[in-house]
């Protein structure tokens, strides 16, 4: 992702709604393209465009994790930072035509991950 693309994230975050919004629709957004490459199984443009949205959301997800400056705990960021290997190679796999199986693991992944943040965390 290019760093112009990065400021641009980071500004509509910071000027609409909260960052943690934001990625709860760009992860059920992911699990909608997925699910509709799922279903338009002939249309090879759509499952393109899945895929490369869902890697773009995933290396920003990478991205953050590794930053010093996350204010996430380490076994969050190394439990994000496995799934997102994980992500990355499911998509290698249906970029390189194996099975379309892990279109299904994805979209869980996608829809889980939109669901936990669009919920509101519990403060102490």
């Amino acid at each position: 992702m290019s760093l112009a693309a990065t400021r641009a994230y980071r500004k509509v975050c910071r000027t609409s709604a909260s960052g943690r919004q934001i990625e709860a629709i760009a992860f059920a957004k992911a699990a909608r393209l997925l699910e509709d490459a799922r279903q338009a199984s002939a249309d090879p443009a759509a499952l393109d465009e899945a895929l490369s949205f869902t890697h773009l959301i995933w290396t920003m997800v990478q991205a953050e994790t590794t930053d010093p400056r996350s204010p996430h705990a380490p076994l969050l960021k190394s439990a994000l930072i496995s799934l997102s290997l994980f992500v990355d190679r499911k998509i290698d796999e249906l970029k390189l035509g194996h099975a379309r199986a892990p279109l299904a693991a994805l979209i869980e992944i996608n829809r889980d991950m939109a669901s936990g943040l669009f919920a509101t965390p519990k403060t102490n």
